[in-house]
């Protein structure tokens, strides 16, 4: 009897065959373990009754360590103050001031993070970022229109704003 080979095809591009010819082993892509480890098969036990399931009573040695971790903490908490009592801060106050600026640009660059990551996510929501978006453009042109009638369109109103640029001019520059 003869037998036609299997042929199958992977996704791979890889033609893989049943058939017993010599040199079969070749068109494989990956070759035989040349040793075989054997099974060792473990016969699976079946329980003859149900198990049954009891809750612990809680034991009376638990409240115990408990109260030793808080002296623990308690201890450590007073050793902790009673090294900062001992340091000597007359020098940290020569560097207040500049401690006192970064952690101020600190916090303000994460408030301008978190204000910017806040504007954009409303604006990827689809009806109130598009909402929002066209209210405010509405107010800019507010209130650039309420800064021309009231600043620009009378002479003398145009002198005094001009007058007051000036002013902030020679204050911020000095000249």
């Amino acid at each position: 009897m003869i037998s036609a080979p299997i042929v199958a095809s992977c996704p791979l591009g890889y033609v893989m065959t049943t058939d017993s010819q010599s040199g079969a082993e070749d068109r494989l892509p990956f070759k035989d373990p040349q040793e075989s480890v054997p099974a060792q098969a473990e016969p699976i036990k079946m329980a003859s009754e149900p198990a049954e399931l009891s809750l612990q009573s809680p034991t009376p040695g638990l409240e115990e360590p408990s109260r030793q971790s808080l002296e623990e903490l308690l201890g450590y908490l007073s050793k902790g103050l009673d090294v900062l009592k001992g340091l000597n801060l007359q020098g940290f106050q020569q560097i207040y001031p500049a401690f006192l600026a970064i952690l101020a640009a600190v916090v303000t660059g994460v408030l301008l993070i978190l204000a910017a990551n806040v504007l954009t996510s409303m604006n990827h929501l689809p009806l109130v970022g598009g909402l929002l978006g066209g209210l405010f453009e509405l107010c800019g042109l507010v209130v650039v229109a309420k800064f021309a009638v009231s600043n620009l369109l009378l002479q003398k109103k145009r002198a005094d704003l001009f007058l007051r640029i000036a002013e902030l001019k020679k204050e911020l520059i000095g000249q």
